[in-house]
């Protein structure tokens, strides 16, 4: 109903534009209006099929670049005792591992350790330092057609570190863990395939200095603060994700606002697109957003002393955000941009733009392009002191505008807002060329 209700408003908007109010509807707004109308349709990327396709897998379908190992712990004599090298049992010590009370095998680039079906309860962390690279990685991941269960035992841990270089983990449900389901801590790391669920901060955590990480299609429900976090990291790509239902529980035992992807601390080079992130209590801040406040210790200075920017060069495009308090924002954010979004049915704003807090720097030289808000609280919010900003080609409809603003150094081109009920103040939105009001 929802995608219903949306192309009609969109359709109005076309048919708008051929009416006595035409002339202020840029050709370049109309040609955005149909490209994203067209997108909108075709987005479907963030349904559940792609993800599925690894449980459709059989072993013929499967590479290995190095040796495989193989962890079974269903499987009729499997043992800590065997070799691993065997799927399945073949007599003395030929067959699979039975679980990761014992260390894993000792794993080299282009190796593949398979997880069997079943449910794994850790006694403590995983923690799988192996080095692989970036073109040779090694991957710990499930067997093909079935998708294994990694739990801790205990609330007080992590369920797996993935600490080395190229590192892949894929194929696998992680439940639970009193701060992370995956913490990554290495270079060329991937995060993909898996279901991860009840983790009590973050659903997976991108460490200090960790770069060129790759998280994908992964379902990540039911944390508590995250369900993305990447802290001082560099050249990530966040995509084809369904991320939904945070607690916000207080497993901290304070209040707090979640988000569902977050990238802060300094990070640079930020890629977040095609995800769905819903069901988020972000509160005063955004579902997903770009920068934030990262306490100093986790901060690498500039030279001068300065504050650094918490992101640069960061990217929000092509995601669906809805059912949040705040859609897609910026904090401290340098060289931003958030674009072609859908957001809708939030709280608060669709949209923010926000200074870091104290000495931090101001959000500046950012773009807001291409994105869909509606049925939100309000259309977006800027602080006071952002510099450089650009607004365009936007639309915004809804049956009332809140607008929740203060200015910052704007420039606004060919936004569209459809409103129902219209009051005077809305008029301040749209100086600048070919923006279009209509109610």
């Amino acid at each position: 109903m929802k995608y219903i209700m949306f192309i009609c408003l969109l359709l109005f908007v076309s048919a708008c534009s051929n009416n006595d109010q035409s002339e202020n509807v840029s050709a370049p707004m109309q040609g955005e209006v149909d490209r994203l109308v067209k997108l909108y349709l075709e987005r479907d990327f963030h349904k559940i099929e792609p993800r599925l396709e690894i449980l459709d897998e059989d072993w013929d379908d499967v590479e290995v670049q190095g040796t495989a190992y193989y962890v079974s712990v269903d499987e009729p004599g499997a043992s800590n005792d065997n070799n691993g090298l065997f799927p399945t049992y073949q007599g003395g010590k030929d067959g699979p591992l039975k679980d990761f009370n014992a260390r894993p095998p000792n794993l080299e680039p282009g190796d593949v350790l398979f997880i069997g079906e079943g449910d794994y309860v850790l006694d403590e962390t995983l923690s799988l330092s192996f080095d692989g690279l970036k073109d040779r990685p090694i991957t710990i991941r499930n067997y093909p057609g079935v998708r294994p269960v990694i739990r801790v035992q205990h609330r007080d841990l992590h369920v797996i570190r993935l600490q080395g270089d190229g590192l892949v983990l894929q194929g696998l449900e992680i439940v639970g863990g009193l701060q992370y389901g995956v913490l990554m801590k290495g270079d060329y790391q991937t995060v993909r395939y898996n279901i991860i669920r009840r983790a009590g901060f973050d659903g997976v955590k991108g460490n200090l200095d960790s770069d060129y990480g790759l998280i994908e299609e992964n379902e990540i429900h039911s944390f508590d603060h995250e369900g993305v976090d990447i802290v001082r990291g560099d050249h990530w790509i966040v995509r084809n994700n369904i991320i939904h239902d945070s607690t916000n529980t207080g497993s901290n035992e304070e209040e707090h606002s979640s988000h569902g992807i977050f990238a802060k601390g300094g990070s640079d080079d930020i890629l977040i697109e095609n995800n769905e992130v819903y069901n988020i209590k972000s509160r005063w801040t955004a579902a997903i957003e770009l920068g934030g406040t990262t306490a100093d210790e986790f901060l690498d200075f500039e030279p001068s002393g300065e504050y650094p920017f918490e992101a640069t060069n960061a990217i929000a495009r092509g995601n669906e955000v809805y059912n949040v308090d705040s859609g897609v924002g910026m904090v401290s954010c340098s060289k931003c941009t958030i674009e072609d979004n859908d957001i809708h049915d939030t709280n608060w704003q669709g949209i923010s733009i926000v200074n870091g807090e104290g000495e931090r720097r101001d959000t500046r030289d950012s773009i807001i392009r291409n994105n869909l808000v509606y049925n939100s609280g309000s259309m977006w919010y800027m602080d006071k002191g952002t510099s450089n900003i650009l607004f365009e080609y936007n639309i915004y409809g809804a049956e009332a505008l809140d607008p929740y603003f203060s200015f910052g150094e704007v420039r606004w081109r060919d936004n569209t807002v459809d409103v129902y009920n219209f009051d005077e103040y809305n008029e301040i939105f749209f100086y600048g060329e070919g923006n279009t009001l209509k109610n």
